[in-house]
């Protein structure tokens, strides 16, 4: 992806809560807005605006799984829209089905929640400082997603940016409840030496300092939504914390015994606040 899209589509996904006009965004990378325009619909494929709205939608639907005590109306002026009625209009033109209607398919039927309970789910509370990734960019649900690690790593060790650590952590732009599982929405990645320069590089990101609640988890990607919706009832609605915003990533266990895709043993990380 063109750097000047990256970053935008970036700005995006931490800014979407605000009214953000296309001279913003255009400004944002020193073009006109016309050609800013065109560059990110050949880049994305879809226009700004359709992809903060796609963006806002994204974030909806989580927060109508996690918290499906919250009004629609509270979500949808959380997530930046200016009313139910725009928010609904919107999330109906995408999915084909409204809010209540998405709600009540994964909320009012528990069979569709239905989880393992063999074991309890063991959740720690760590703080982490930031985490600087270069990354490949993919989607969760590529049958050859470990090779995009290392692809990350190799390139990595040739430009001896590798931290020594070697720590593998892959990203989520957005949790796929809806799309197609062809879209991009993952970084694989690697974590590379704390040098500020390197960040200006493309394909770099930083995992945001902060307190996460950390748990393991080794089942298929096609059960995300699942592994979510147990974290929420076994372990956050009884304890003084709230997610704090959209975001997880994981770190992938090096001393894992099998590198088959999508079972690999992993760390889910989720970031959190305190709620008193």
């Amino acid at each position: 992806m063109d750097p000047r899209i990256s970053k935008v589509y970036d700005y995006l996904k931490l800014n979407y809560q605000r009214k953000i006009l296309l001279q913003d965004l255009a400004d944002l990378v020193e073009l006109s807005a016309f050609h800013f325009q065109r560059l990110f619909k050949q880049e994305v494929g879809l226009s700004p605006n359709e992809c903060l709205n796609r963006i806002r939608l994204e974030r909806a639907q989580h927060l109508m799984v996690l918290n499906p005590d919250v009004s629609l109306s509270d979500i949808a002026l959380d997530c930046g829209f200016s009313s139910l009625s725009t928010f609904s209009r919107a999330f109906s033109n995408l999915y084909a089905h409204s809010p209540t209607q998405f709600r009540q398919q994964y909320l009012d039927n528990p069979a569709n929640f239905s989880l393992p309970q063999q074991h309890s789910l063991q959740v720690d509370i760590v703080s982490i400082s930031p985490i600087n990734i270069y990354y490949s960019y993919t989607s969760v649900f590529d049958k050859q997603l470990m090779t995009h690690f290392a692809k990350a790593r190799s390139f990595c060790e040739a430009e001896g940016i590798l931290h020594p650590s070697g720590k593998r952590y892959g990203a989520f732009t957005h949790v796929p409840f809806h799309d197609h599982q062809n879209e991009l929405n993952y970084y694989a990645g690697v974590q590379i030496l704390d040098d500020p320069q390197l960040l200006k590089w493309e394909h770099t990101f930083v995992i945001p300092a902060g307190r996460y609640a950390r748990f393991e988890i080794q089942s298929s990607y096609h059960h995300m939504l699942d592994e979510m919706i147990r974290f929420k009832k076994e372990w956050l609605d009884h304890q003084p914390f709230a997610i704090r915003q959209v975001f997880g990533f994981e770190e992938i266990d090096p001393l894992s015994s099998s590198e088959t895709y999508p079972t690999i043993k992993r760390s889910l990380f989720v970031p959190i606040q305190r709620t008193n």
